[in-house]
């Protein structure tokens, strides 16, 4: 009898160990663990029918916890999804792509790539159960009611593609990343024109793939899809615009960078982009539109500070450039332009100043020298606290000429 107990006991052991050791689900693998079996309060078609809906309405905290549940839950249970000649196991490979949308929205961007990881080899909906007809009142409670049928439960291989090249180009893989937003856009490129969801994302996977391409300075790879994009639809011309602007300077397309920024005034902010703009008018020897652009960096209460500073930088290069030639600006136009920079860029007014003082002194124009070498002076002396030896320097310089 206590041998039969023993046995007995043993024998229970073992079957809830083979209970136990269930089948690693796609939430598994993200999470890196077991997840407990919640309570089971809905049936299988009501969990994805809600799935769904959440997903359509941006509640992606509610998509990861419904989608777990299922996961442990249903995950060999048959289902129908509203047609009754047709019954799966599994769980519809949509709502894994739904489930790895919402990880990406929730900033769980690492268990997001495993599930787009698992997707790019899995693409069925799920296993189709040959049941006989007589045999659906089995599953008829988890169907989804009529008015709610998902049309087409598989996940579109170019949203998978798309979601990797993103989450690729986000962690600094852009070759990676050209690799999967082009496969996208190969795949997008037959049904973009079938729906507006396809569309968009076909726009999004362009542009991209025109981003990773400047990055990774191949911007004349990144030239043709920027010129096709900027006449569709894509809401984000703008965005657009500054990067054809940006791979139209790298290639040294300076023609077509001008007539772009010509035809797109609306767009024009005293930005990297007209910073680009300006430069290319001065390639080009129009040195009025190059020379007023530069000034309104400098000086433009909206400019960035950055571009602003390389503007005038940039300006004073293009004048010691071309000194022999009649340009209709001067380094002391710039210099009193940027005179509201004085107290951001100290050391770079100081020594600009002096520039122009050592030029007046060789001219011989004494006058201008020692008006020119007081103000760098006087800036020096205001911002002693500026810990830089070129300060040190600078200082000496203007006590020698004065």
């Amino acid at each position: 009898m206590f041998c039969r107990k023993i046995c007995f006991r043993f024998f229970s052991f073992c079957i809830l160990l083979f209970v136990g050791a269930v089948t690693v689900t796609v939430a598994d693998v993200v999470s890196g663990s077991k997840v407990k079996k919640p309570v089971q309060e809905k049936t299988a078609g009501e969990y994805y029918k809600e799935i769904y809906q959440d997903h359509k309405t941006g509640l992606y905290g509610s998509v990861i916890e419904k989608y777990e549940i299922v996961q442990t839950v249903f995950d060999h249970q048959p289902y129908s999804l509203g047609d009754t000649e047709q019954v799966f196991s599994g769980i519809p490979i949509l709502l894994t792509g739904y489930y790895g949308e919402a990880l990406y929205y929730t900033g769980q961007k690492d268990k997001a790539r495993t599930v787009f990881k698992y997707l790019e080899n899995h693409t069925s909906v799920g296993k189709n159960l040959e049941l006989k007809k007589d045999s659906q009142s089995d599953v008829e409670k988890d169907k989804i009611p009529q008015s709610e049928i998902i049309s087409d439960f598989s996940y579109p291989t170019w949203k998978t593609f798309y979601w990797l090249g993103l989450l690729s180009m986000e962690k600094g893989d852009l070759e990676v990343a050209v690799t999967y937003f082009f496969n996208a856009g190969v795949s997008l490129k037959s049904v973009y024109k079938t729906s507006s969801e396809a569309e968009n994302l076909y726009y999004k996977t362009l542009f991209c793939l025109s981003e990773s391409l400047v990055a990774l300075d191949k911007a004349q790879d990144a030239v043709p899809v920027l010129e096709f994009l900027q006449f569709t639809p894509f809401q984000n011309q703008k965005g657009v615009y500054e990067l054809l602007a940006e791979a139209y300077y790298d290639t040294k397309n300076y023609i077509n960078l001008t007539e772009l920024y010509e035809t797109q005034q609306s767009n024009n902010a005293k930005d990297k982009t007209t910073l680009y703009v300006a430069e290319a008018y001065g390639k080009l020897g129009n040195w009025k539109k190059s020379g007023d652009l530069y000034l309104s960096l400098i000086t433009g209460e909206d400019s960035v500070k950055d571009v602003s500073l390389k503007a005038l930088q940039s300006a004073w290069n293009l004048i010691e450039e071309n000194k022999e030639k009649s340009i209709p600006f001067t380094q002391d136009m710039v210099l009193q332009a940027a005179g509201k920079q004085a107290e951001t860029y100290p050391l770079m007014m100081a020594e600009l100043w002096l520039m122009v003082g050592r030029d007046k002194y060789i001219q011989e124009d004494y006058t201008g020298a020692e008006e020119t070498f007081l103000l760098a002076y006087d800036m020096l002396e205001k911002n002693k606290n500026v810990q830089d030896v070129d300060w040190v320097t600078l200082y000496y310089y203007c006590k020698v000429y004065l």
